[in-house]
C-alpha cells in the first residue's frame, strides 16, 4: 500500500471577472492532487500569491502566512482545486508588456498532511510558479490556459525533507 502523496500542478482552471459588464480579471484555481493509494489525514493547505513587481516573501512559509491553511481530505488518485487567486484585469496587461526585471507575480502555497498510517511524521509540499501570461483570452476562450515557469530556487519546490523550514 503506497503512502499519500500530495503535490501541486501548473495545470490552474481559470474563470473570468464580470462586473457591471466589463470584464475585471480573473480567478485562478490551483490543483493539488494526492498520486498515493491511501487518504491523507489531517491536511491543511493554502494557496497565496504575490503583488506584481514584488518578489517572493524570503519568510513566505513561516508566521502569517498560514494563519488561514485550509482543511481538507484528499481520498488517493483524487484531485481539488484550491486557491481562488484574483488577478485583475491591469495585472494581465501588465505580464503582456513585462520585462525580465519588473512585472512579476507569484502563486505560492504548501499542503501539509499526515499518512493514514499509525506513527508517521507530518509531511509537506511546498510550490512556487511565476505567473508568466495567459495562452487564451479568457473573456473569449473557455476554459482559458494560464502559463506558469518554476521560481527558480528549489527551497519553495519541494517535498518533505527536500523543504527547509
Amino acid at each position: 500500500m503506497q503512502r499519500a502523496f500530495v503535490s501541486f500542478s501548473t495545470d490552474a482552471r481559470v474563470f473570468p471577472v464580470v462586473k457591471d459588464k466589463q470584464f475585471v480579471g480573473v480567478f485562478l484555481e490551483i490543483p493539488f492532487e494526492n498520486s498515493g493509494t491511501t487518504p491523507t489525514k489531517f491536511l491543511k493547505q493554502t494557496i497565496k500569491r504575490s503583488e506584481v513587481g514584488q518578489a517572493v516573501p524570503e519568510d513566505f512559509f513561516r508566521g502569517d502566512y498560514w494563519k488561514d491553511d485550509k482543511a481538507a481530505v484528499l481520498g488517493p488518485k483524487d484531485k481539488l482545486y484550491g486557491g481562488h487567486i484574483y488577478v485583475p484585469a491591469g495585472e494581465m496587461d501588465a505580464l503582456k508588456h513585462r520585462t525580465e526585471s519588473t512585472e512579476h507575480v507569484y502563486i505560492f502555497g504548501r499542503a501539509t498532511y499526515y499518512d493514514v498510517f499509525d506513527h508517521t511524521a507530518r509531511h509537506v509540499t511546498k510550490f512556487c510558479y511565476e505567473l508568466t501570461g495567459f495562452a487564451d483570452n479568457p473573456v473569449t476562450s473557455s476554459p482559458a490556459e494560464a502559463i506558469f515557469t518554476l521560481c527558480e530556487s528549489q527551497r519553495y519546490n519541494c517535498a518533505d525533507s527536500e523543504c527547509q523550514e
